[in-house]
Formats: structure tokens, C-alpha cells, sequence
């Protein structure tokens, strides 16, 4: 008999291959959010394809403070071009929105955008920030949104997860970066990584001028292995009716 999954409104026919769809803002949202869940799971034999919306042109982490947008869209959509190919991701599409800018974007093109890529990867997970934006960007909540809306309205069986962090997450990176984490109760998943975080930081590293980051997170309690070994997600839709804490998105 084949695996299934009871979700509720359907049930979903568990395969060796299945298919997770990451829409993000931003280079580096892909390693810094759950990178080693991605890099897990596509050693695992799954096929994921990651889509960022922005070129990250808007940023001012360290060098970028010092940057022209175009020379630094270029660089940083390098930088994550080859994270790519360190975490193995099967598929890529880089798009060219407006960074920081998201927000005030139509929302009706944001979700057709994001229901287009739905229904033509027809994933089983569609993958995002938390609706709270986890470092409150305004491009994570918006694109947060698009998400759940498209998810809701595609005809395809996808379920919606959300990535954050959780309370004590929170207060391990509370000394150097306030991050909004879960609403009580919210967290449905529970992903280790501890296996796969060096290659996580590998991912990590190839987004050179987002490393002062990297700096402040490995200055949590614990250092970063206290805040990385464990990723976290809410799974929103269709709502988990289940009490018990996965560790696996497939089980």
C-alpha cells in the first residue's frame, strides 16, 4: 500500500520524491532561513525549487552600504547563484521585483505571480516566512501574504508552511537582533539540521557581503549551533489538526 498523508481536506500520497516550493524575498533568505531543511531534504532524493523575487539590490549590510543598486543586484544574485549549487537545489528562477519594495506592490500581481509558480511546480509544501516577517521586513510579510492567499485560492493540494523562530530562539539572538518569533502554539514542525550545518554554513559563506550576519548569530547564546541545529515551521494551511510536534514534513 502507498504511504499517504491525511491532511484533513485531502489526503497525500507520500512518494520517495516529493516537492517543496520556496518563494523568497531575497539572496540569502534561502541559507538563513531553512537552508539546512532545504539541504536536507534534497540530499533525501526530494526536488526543491527556490524562487527569489528580488536581486537584493536595496541592501545595506556592510559593503552594500558603499554600493551603486545595479553592481551590487549583480553581486549579490552571484553570491547566491552559488549557494544554489552548494545546497544542490534542483530548480532556481531569479526575478527582478523591487527590493524593499514589495509591500506597496500590487498585491493581485504578488499572488498571481506566486499562483503561477504554484501551479506550475504543483509542489507538495509551499514554503515562506512566518506572516510576522521573523525580522519584520516588510518584503517578508508581504510576500508571506501572496503566499497564503495563492495557496488558498490554486486548485492544487499544496500545504503552506511557514519558517521562524521560536520564543527561545528569540532570546538566544536577543542580545545582538530582535527577531519576531512564533505565536504560542503555532509551531507544527520541528526539522534537525545538526547533520547537514556545516554545509549550511558553507551556503551561508558564498553570500560574502551578508557575512556580518553570520557574525551576529554566532554571537547567541551558545553561538550559532544554538540557534541552527533546529528549524522550525508552522504548517497554516490547510491547518494542522494534529497536537504532536513533527520532525519530519513528510510523516
Amino acid at each position: 500500500d502507498p504511504r499517504t498523508l491525511d491532511l484533513g481536506p485531502w489526503t497525500l500520497d507520500l512518494e520517495d520524491n516529493m516537492k517543496i516550493l520556496v518563494i523568497f524575498p531575497h539572496p540569502d533568505d534561502e541559507v538563513y532561513g531553512p537552508g539546512g531543511t532545504l539541504i536536507r531534504y534534497t540530499a533525501e532524493g526530494h526536488t526543491i525549487r527556490l524562487v527569489t523575487l528580488t536581486r537584493g539590490e536595496a541592501g545595506s549590510l556592510g559593503i552594500c552600504k558603499t554600493m551603486e543598486p545595479e553592481p551590487k543586484a549583480a553581486m549579490r544574485v552571484k553570491e547566491l547563484e552559488a549557494a544554489v549549487k552548494v545546497m544542490g537545489l534542483a530548480e532556481f528562477k531569479q526575478l527582478q521585483l523591487p527590493d524593499k519594495q514589495l509591500e506597496n506592490y500590487p498585491e493581485e500581481e504578488g499572488v498571481a505571480l506566486t499562483l503561477n509558480e504554484i501551479d506550475s511546480f504543483k509542489p507538495d509544501i509551499l514554503m515562506t516566512f512566518h506572516d510576522l516577517g521573523v525580522s519584520s521586513h516588510p518584503d517578508h510579510i508581504a510576500v508571506s501574504r501572496w503566499c497564503r492567499k495563492a495557496v488558498e485560492k490554486s486548485g492544487h493540494p499544496a500545504r503552506l508552511l511557514y519558517f521562524g523562530v521560536t520564543e527561545q530562539q528569540a532570546s538566544l539572538l536577543s542580545h545582538v537582533r530582535n527577531v519576531v518569533a512564533f505565536r504560542p502554539g503555532e509551531v507544527t514542525h520541528a526539522i534537525s539540521v545538526a547533520d547537514v550545518l556545516e554545509k549550511k554554513l558553507e551556503a551561508i559563506r558564498c553570500h560574502e557581503s551578508q557575512l556580518d550576519l553570520l557574525a551576529e548569530f554566532s554571537k547567541a547564546s551558545g553561538g550559532y549551533r544554538a540557534v541552527g541545529e533546529i528549524e522550525y515551521f508552522a504548517q497554516v494551511y490547510p491547518v494542522s489538526n494534529e497536537n504532536d510536534m513533527k520532525d519530519d514534513l513528510f510523516t
